[in-house]
């Protein structure tokens, strides 16, 4: 018993394995990456200082589920498409009159030409080519109107 008593007194104290072997650096790791992960998903939902909530990041917010986050006026609602409707009643989206006006007053690029405008008809770029060409939505029907304004 002796030499199994000076055996145990000669060893070194035991360690926690955790913080005492190379596994510090891992845990240093790990926490800056939950902080950095937790920061980016809080700028996600829209939680920064400062920020004001706006229509299509309502919507974002409804699509990761984050009904939650949006306050008391979405409490009740589960479903991404009712959240995003609730959405546009709140926080009143951009208005599309505005951005087709804005639109409509571009006048057609100088130097274009028939293939070109047909071009642009086959993308569907109707609205970039002026107002000659409001209303048009099929390309057959662009390409048309660009044998009228373009002459080929």
């Amino acid at each position: 018993q002796a030499n199994l008593a000076q055996a145990v007194s000669r060893q070194a104290p035991i360690r926690d394995p955790i913080l005492h072997t190379g596994m510090q650096p891992f845990h240093v790791a790990l926490a800056l990456f939950v902080l950095a992960t937790s920061a980016s998903v809080a700028e996600s939902f829209g939680l920064r200082a400062g920020w004001t909530m706006e229509n299509k990041q309502c919507k974002v917010t409804c699509q990761r589920f984050g009904m939650k986050s949006l306050g008391p006026n979405f409490s009740g609602i589960s479903d991404p498409t009712a959240c995003c409707s609730k959405c546009d009643a709140v926080y009143k989206p951009a208005s599309a009159l505005v951005q087709m006006h804005a639109m409509e007053l571009a006048s057609p690029q100088p130097g274009i030409d028939n293939k070109t405008c047909k071009g642009t008809c086959q993308r569907f770029g109707m609205s970039s080519l002026g107002p000659d060409f409001k209303g048009i939505t099929h390309p057959t029907d662009c390409c048309a109107k660009c044998d009228e304004v373009y002459k080929a």
